[in-house]
C-alpha cells in the first residue's frame, strides 16, 4: 500500500466542491477515487484513508450526475466507523 493510501481523505474532500466536473475531481484525487456504484442518474466515486495497519478507517464518498458529470453531494456513506481489511 502506498503512502497516499494514508494520507486525510479530508485534506482531498476541502478541494472539490459541489459542480466541479469529474475531471478536476479525478485530477484533485490523484489517482485514490474508486468507482464505487452506478446508477440510472448518478454514479459515485469513493476515496479510502488507511492506518498503518492497512485497516480501512474512514471513507468519503463523491456523488455525480450522469447528465453533465458535476459532483452534486458528498458523505460518507454506510458503515463507515467499521475496520476492514
Amino acid at each position: 500500500m502506498s503512502c497516499k493510501a494514508y494520507q486525510i481523505v479530508s485534506k482531498i474532500t476541502e478541494q472539490v466542491y459541489i459542480g466541479m466536473h469529474i475531471n478536476e475531481f479525478l485530477k484533485v484525487a490523484k489517482g485514490r477515487a474508486e468507482k464505487d456504484a452506478m446508477l440510472e442518474t448518478y454514479y459515485a466515486y469513493r476515496i479510502n484513508q488507511y492506518d498503518i495497519f492497512g485497516y480501512r478507517i474512514q471513507s468519503m464518498f463523491y456523488y455525480f450526475n450522469n447528465s453533465d458529470d458535476k459532483l452534486f453531494k458528498v458523505d460518507e456513506g454506510v458503515n463507515t466507523h467499521y475496520n476492514y481489511r
